[in-house]
């Protein structure tokens, strides 16, 4: 049982991929994400994912995380998202460990985050090499 804002509220932390399009859109915005694609592609991306995470308050989508894996060597965390107003309660840690303890036997866990995150993800061991540089290309016609 975790706490936010001075009220006692049940989370359930669940693996599996299937969301409703409805779920996944407040969660993004709470945070200032905006979805430049639909929620539907998100959706099918957590679909195709090796692993999903979630929290759940009632029937409402708190935060999730997903993997994608090359089914021996690296995995790669790609979303770590929480709703905005449950951040400080443990549910991005909670998320992350499910995935962490998901694959015991990789020899990489890799992901990408923004600068102010950094110190968040250190504290599951995670670090900062100073010779790799995480690249992304946009194509705006797809």
């Amino acid at each position: 049982m975790d706490t936010s804002k001075g009220h006692k509220k049940l989370f359930t932390f669940k693996d599996g991929k299937i969301f409703k399009n409805t779920d996944i859109a407040p969660v993004f915005l709470s945070n200032g994400w905006s979805l430049k694609e639909d929620s539907s592609h998100v959706v099918d991306a957590l679909r195709f994912s090796d692993q999903v995470a979630s929290c759940w308050l009632g029937d409402t989508l708190i935060g999730f995380a997903n993997s994608i894996t090359d089914c021996g060597i690296t995995v790669y965390i790609h979303y770590l998202i929480v709703h905005a107003d449950y951040h400080g309660n443990g549910v991005g840690t909670k998320l992350i460990e499910q995935l962490v303890c998901s694959y015991p036997n990789y020899k990489h866990i890799v992901l990408a985050t923004a600068e102010e995150n950094v110190e968040f993800f250190k504290k599951f061991g995670f670090f900062t090499h100073s010779t790799v540089r995480t690249m992304e290309m946009r194509r705006t016609n797809s």
